[in-house]
């Protein structure tokens, strides 16, 4: 299974990256993506990823904005 993680802050990204691999080894996390605009622009260059797991509030904004777009 192919994920992403959406967080801003770097520690709770790796935090829960490593989390991940200790519980679902299965499932590899293609990207950290920092903010709402890598977020996007990660989507629209990318393959759709099965599973993303998203911090709600980011610096730049909501990530449920990425629902309206995508």
């Amino acid at each position: 299974m192919k994920t992403i993680i959406i967080e801003d802050e770097p520690l709770i990204a790796r935090e829960l990256q490593y989390k991940i691999a200790a519980v679902a080894p299965d499932v590899v996390v293609l990207e950290h993506l920092p903010s709402l605009k890598t977020a996007k622009k990660w989507l629209l260059n990318n393959a759709e990823p099965d599973l993303i797991f998203m911090d709600i509030q980011l610096g730049d904004g909501v990530s449920f904005e990425l629902f309206e777009t995508y």
